[in-house]
């Protein structure tokens, strides 16, 4: 099992049917979408949104930023109670 699914949205080519096989099965696992600040989300991903465990997708502005925003995302589910 997982604690989390981080999923990048940047670049979607199999992403949409992956998480919409994934995400309505496991709602004990966090899904946090990332995206380039120069893209937007594929346009049926809002209905992903309607899962409670299913975060808005957090924007990075470079690969270098990447690492960051990754570690934090990591800690928030390593801050919450088990």
């Amino acid at each position: 099992m997982c604690a989390l699914i981080v999923v990048d949205l940047t670049h979607p080519a199999s992403v949409p049917h992956e998480l919409a096989s994934i995400v309505p099965f496991l709602p004990s696992v966090p899904v946090f979408p990332i995206i380039s600040d120069q893209q937007q989300p594929y346009s049926m991903f809002e209905h992903l949104l309607r899962y409670p465990w299913v975060r808005k997708p957090v924007e990075f502005v470079s690969d270098s930023a990447l690492e960051s925003v990754v570690a934090e995302i990591v800690a928030q589910v390593s801050a919450r109670p088990r």
